[in-house]
């Protein structure tokens, strides 16, 4: 998609941003190479896993027909820009429900102690995106809303 059917070389382009030439970001190309690293991996890591309809249809079911899950967006308070690139796993937390093809609307709750936002996601079965995005207003309303970070 980034190159519109043509392959995408990631050292020449890592090669271009040394330069100052470069058509990509390094991180856009740290994914590229870790994700068709990680091809032929996957079907000895993932074997016997379950696929996205079998969690689609485990999560449905948990949820039924009016229930929202609150799951936190992130496995921790917000990263550093890029940081995320070096704990692809901590993408789970988001990650799981869009395989699912589940609406999930993201709420800020507040701060931690360092003062870093934080945030949790209201999920619901498919075609429930106005039972997710209710829940996430009454969520706003019982937290206060969005505030500023503190400088």
């Amino acid at each position: 998609m980034l190159t519109e059917g043509e392959p995408l070389r990631v050292l020449p382009e890592l090669w271009r941003i040394a330069r100052g030439r470069g058509r990509y970001s390094a991180s856009t190309l740290g994914l590229v190479a870790m994700e068709r690293l990680s091809k032929p991996l996957e079907r000895h890591l993932f074997a016997g896993a379950p696929g996205a309809a079998e969690i689609q249809a485990g999560l449905e079911d948990l949820l039924g027909p009016r229930g929202v899950l609150i799951h936190p967006t992130f496995s921790r308070p917000a990263p550093r820009h890029v940081w995320p690139l070096l704990t692809p796993f901590d993408a789970v937390c988001t990650a799981l429900f869009s395989v699912a093809g589940l609406p999930a609307t993201a709420v800020p709750v507040g701060f931690d102690a360092h003062p870093l936002p934080v945030a949790v996601q209201v999920i619901g079965r498919r075609g429930n995106d106005r039972l997710t995005l209710a829940g996430a207003r009454v969520l706003e309303d019982a937290l206060g809303g969005w505030v500023p970070a503190p400088i």
